[in-house]
This record gives structure tokens, C-alpha cells and sequence, in this order.
């Protein structure tokens, strides 16, 4: 549902998948912030509107869990009073 930041975030991450050698398979994960909004098929719709393959994975969790994996990986977030997410714009790219 987060209309500023993370569109830009899922842009940058299709080009980076589009930049990648054709012999390396990227997979995408992406976990949201706001699993109350973003449902599963809130999430599915998202991906057929920006056309996304069967390698990017949406992921969602229980708030403990979402905020120890951001923890993990640098990303600050905070739900504001309107029940909007501001985030820090991190991709984190791992290997095997």
C-alpha cells in the first residue's frame, strides 16, 4: 500500500534484476511493513500491476518477526499517525 518510497524501491530492484548476467537467476523477497494492509492478495495485485515475475516472493510476518529482519538487515521503519509507513529505501542483495 506504500505509495512513495517503495514503488521507487521495486523500480530499482527490477533493474538491478535486468542488469544481472542472464547465466545468474535473481530471486526477490520482499517482506511488508504493514501486514494488517497488505494482505496476500493485496500483495499479488501489486505484483501483476507492475508485472512482476514468479521470482519475486512477498513475504509478510507478525510484527515481532518483521521488525528482528529488519533489524538484521539496517532497515529502520515507524508507522506514522495516519498509519503510513516511513522507511529507510535499503535493498539488500545476499547469495546462497
Amino acid at each position: 500500500t506504500c505509495k512513495s518510497a517503495c514503488p521507487m524501491i521495486t523500480r530499482k530492484m527490477l533493474d538491478i534484476e535486468k542488469s544481472a548476467p542472464s547465466s545468474k537467476k535473481i530471486n526477490v523477497v520482499v517482506v511488508t511493513f504493514d501486514p494488517e494492509r497488505d494482505t496476500p492478495d493485496v500483495l499479488n495485485a501489486y505484483a501483476k500491476k507492475m508485472k512482476l515475475g514468479l521470482n519475486w516472493n512477498f513475504l509478510t510476518a507478525n510484527e515481532s518477526q518483521i521488525r528482528e529482519l529488519a533489524s538484521i538487515l539496517g532497515v529502520s521503519y515507524k508507522k506514522d499517525p495516519s498509519g503510513e509507513y516511513s522507511h529507510s529505501n535499503v535493498i539488500s542483495l545476499l547469495d546462497k
